[in-house]
C-alpha cells in the first residue's frame, strides 16, 4: 500500500496564501443556469400564489353532470355546490376527519401520484338509506360501516369519481383509476404529514340531509399542468383556430332535449289529489293553436302539430326570437 500524501506545513501556508489571493478559483460561483426551472416543494405560500383558474370550469361541468346523474342514481333531488379550493398541509386535512369515514384512493392519469375522495361520516349514511329507498334522514350515531354498506358506498363513490373524470375531458382529459378504500384516517399514509395538499370541497345535499364530499390532490400532482389550468393558458386556446373547430365540433354533437308543449292547466293542490282515472283536463290551447317547442326547456319555436307516415309530429312555423 502507498502512504499517503500529507501537506507539509509550507505547501499549506502557500496555499492559503493564494486563496486569500483569488490565485486557486474556490467555486463560489452558486449561479444557476437559466435552463432550470426552480420549483418550491415545501412552502405554502408559494402553492397559495397559484391561481388554477380553469378548475373553476372544471368544477362547475362537474356539479352540472352530476346533479342530474346523482339524482337519476339515488331517486331523489340533488344539489351540488362547489364551497371552496384551498391549499393546506395534508396533516390538516386528515385531522378533520374522523373514523369511520370513506377514503377513495385513485390515480388521475397522465398525472403522476395519488388522490383522496374523502366522505364525511355521517352523509355516508344518507346515502346509503337514499340508495335504500330512503329520504337520508341524517343518524346521530355512525358505527363502523357493514359489508352491505360499503358495496353500496362503493357503487356511489364509483358514480361520483367517473363524473370528476368526465369534466375534466375539454380541458385536460385524466383517467381515473379506483384503487382501493380505507375507513380508518390513521391508517392513510400516502402523503408526507408536511405534503401541501389541494383540497376542492364540495356541499352535497337533499331534501332531508347535507355534507360534504372532499377532493384532496397533492399540489405536486397539478404543479406540471399548472400551465394549462391557468387564465392565460385557457384565453390562448380560445384564440386557436384548431381549438374553435374543436369546440364547434363538440356543439354539434351536443345532444338536447327537445319538447313540444301542447298545452297547460292549473290545479289547486286539492284538485289535484282528487283526479282519478278518466278525469278531463282542460288545456289553454285549442286544436288550431300553435304548440310551443322548447329546447332545454327554453321556448325557441312555435310548430303546427300533425302526422307523417303514421307517426305524430309537429312542423316548425316560426322561430321565437
Amino acid at each position: 500500500m502507498m502512504p499517503e500524501k500529507i501537506l507539509s506545513q509550507d505547501e499549506v501556508e502557500a496555499l492559503l496564501g493564494a486563496m486569500k489571493e483569488s490565485d486557486i478559483d474556490i467555486g463560489n460561483d452558486h449561479s444557476i443556469d437559466s435552463n432550470v426551472k426552480t420549483i418550491d416543494l415545501i412552502s405554502k405560500n408559494s402553492a397559495e400564489n397559484i391561481q388554477f383558474t380553469v378548475l373553476d370550469e372544471i368544477f362547475n361541468r362537474f356539479i352540472e353532470i352530476s346533479e342530474n346523474s346523482l339524482s337519476n342514481f339515488l331517486q331523489k333531488e340533488i344539489s351540488i355546490e362547489h364551497v371552496e379550493t384551498e391549499v393546506v398541509k395534508f396533516k390538516e386535512f386528515m385531522a378533520s376527519y374522523s373514523r369511520p369515514s370513506i377514503f377513495n384512493f385513485f390515480t388521475m392519469d397522465p398525472l403522476l401520484g395519488k388522490a383522496i375522495m374523502a366522505i364525511k361520516p355521517q352523509i355516508v349514511m344518507s346515502l346509503i338509506d337514499c340508495m335504500m329507498g330512503g329520504d337520508g334522514k341524517p343518524v346521530d350515531k355512525v358505527n363502523d360501516f357493514t359489508r352491505l354498506e360499503d358495496r353500496l358506498i362503493n357503487k356511489f363513490s364509483n358514480k361520483f369519481l367517473r363524473e370528476f373524470e368526465r369534466s375534466w375531458k375539454n380541458i385536460f382529459p385524466i383517467t381515473i383509476n379506483f384503487l382501493k378504500v380505507e375507513n380508518n384516517p390513521e391508517y392513510i399514509h400516502i402523503l408526507s404529514q408536511s405534503d401541501n395538499v389541494v383540497i376542492i370541497d364540495f356541499l352535497i345535499k337533499g331534501t332531508k340531509f347535507e355534507g360534504h364530499i372532499n377532493f384532496c390532490i397533492s399540489y405536486l400532482m397539478l404543479e406540471p399542468v399548472k400551465e394549462k389550468l391557468s387564465e392565460t393558458y385557457l384565453r390562448g386556446k380560445e384564440q386557436d383556430p384548431k381549438q374553435r373547430l374543436r369546440i364547434k365540433k363538440l356543439i354539434k354533437e351536443t345532444e338536447v332535449d327537445i319538447v313540444a308543449e301542447l298545452g297547460k292547466s292549473e290545479k289547486t293542490i286539492h284538485e289535484l289529489l282528487n283526479l282519478k282515472v278518466n278525469d278531463i283536463l282542460k288545456i289553454q290551447t285549442g286544436p288550431d293553436d300553435s304548440v310551443t317547442i322548447k329546447v332545454c326547456g327554453i321556448p325557441k319555436y312555435l310548430g303546427d302539430p300533425g302526422v307523417i307516415k303514421g307517426n305524430r309530429a309537429v312542423e316548425i312555423s316560426q322561430k321565437l326570437k
